[in-house]
């Protein structure tokens, strides 16, 4: 009964650190997983990439009202053929 009743302390201890190191890895785990979800969710790519789309989108609508231009041209052009040859 003395060994056991030495040892006992020792193991209660052992659990217990263990048990702290168990939990100092989780949380450094869930701070690293938080700061990586953070970042791409909020970071400077995501805004990065925010603002390259943005330019793109106002840079395809110009297009598009230059080739409807065009297209309006090109239209009057062929239908003016058209009633010139008879058709």
């Amino acid at each position: 009964m003395d060994i056991l009743s030495e040892v006992a302390p020792l193991f209660k201890k052992q659990q217990k650190l263990k048990t702290i190191k168990t939990l100092a890895i989780s949380i450094i785990v869930a701070i690293a997983i938080g700061l990586s979800l953070g970042n791409l969710f909020f970071g400077a790519s995501s805004l990065d990439t925010l603002s390259t789309l943005d330019a793109k989108n106002e840079e395809l609508k110009k297009d598009i009202q230059t080739l409807q231009r065009q297209n309006a041209k090109l239209q009057k052009q062929y239908f003016e053929l058209k009633n010139i040859q008879g058709f």
